[in-house]
Parts: structure tokens; sequence; C-alpha cells
């Protein structure tokens, strides 16, 4: 009897663990489909909105002081 109840205990947890790892890597695949997106897009400003704060930092930032540089010669 304690023998299934550990056993189904334990498949509560491998289950519970399963899906906090599942829900993870669809993050983390969501976030990659947008950073996709943008570099497809050419890194629009207007497309930023699609980033969070801080991809739309890093890559925005980037791209925008490379933009002045060029401007200026």
């Amino acid at each position: 009897m304690e023998k299934t109840k550990r056993e189904s205990e334990h498949r509560a947890k491998v289950e519970a663990l399963n899906s906090k790892q599942q829900k993870k890597r669809a993050k983390a695949s969501k976030r990659k489909a947008r950073r996709t997106r943008y570099k497809l897009e050419g890194g629009k400003t207007e497309n930023a909105d699609i980033l969070g704060s801080d991809e739309e930092s890093e890559l925005g930032g980037s791209e925008h002081s490379v933009d002045e540089g060029e401007n200026k010669t």
C-alpha cells in the first residue's frame, strides 16, 4: 500500500517537472521565433515592439548607433 502511494507521488513529481520543462521549451521557442522574424524583417524599428525590453535594447540600440555612424561620414 505504501509502495503504491510513494510511486504515485513520484509519478506526480515527474509529471510536474516535465510540465515545467515543456512550458520553458515553448517559451524559448516563441522567443526564438520572434527574434528570427525580427531579423528577417531587417530589424525595422517599428517592429521592435515584437521583442521584449531586453532584446529591444540589445538589438535595436546597437543598430541605431551603427546608423548614426553612417550618417556622419
